[in-house]
């Protein structure tokens, strides 16, 4: 259960409310943000915020010029402002920063961006 809940968090990238992910009988909430803690050494919030901001991140690099705002709405933030302030906790950087930062390094031929689990390991240690 607490694997399944974890798979639906990261396909819907972090946008479903913890109650939603812990309707299942053998998972509580307390349990799941135990799990997620233990298996990504930190928080389920943080957890759902990385998730969110990887989505966004995704859909910019799929665009030739990223409409901020539309970004923002497909991956669950409420508006561009808030992308940019979750972006700036997170790392430091603005979208836009990040975006330019990821596209130089996958010009040089250096595939470190291409993998979600890098930007989150570039992100996870500038969290709070």
């Amino acid at each position: 259960a607490s694997a399944h809940a974890l798979d639906l968090m990261r396909r819907t990238a972090g946008r479903l409310p913890v109650g939603m992910l812990a309707r299942h009988p053998d998972l509580s909430a307390r349990h799941l943000r135990r799990m997620v803690h233990r298996e990504a050494g930190i928080s389920l919030k943080i957890y759902a915020r990385t998730l969110r901001f990887l989505r966004a991140m995704t859909l910019a690099d799929r665009a030739a010029r990223p409409a901020w705002a539309h970004i923002a709405a497909e991956s669950g933030f409420c508006d561009q402002s808030h992308l940019v302030r979750e972006s700036r906790a997170l790392c430091g950087l603005s979208p836009r920063q990040v975006h330019d930062e990821r596209r130089a390094e996958a010009e040089t031929s250096n595939p470190c961006w291409d993998s979600q689990r890098n930007i989150a390991s570039r992100v996870a240690p500038c969290m709070p």
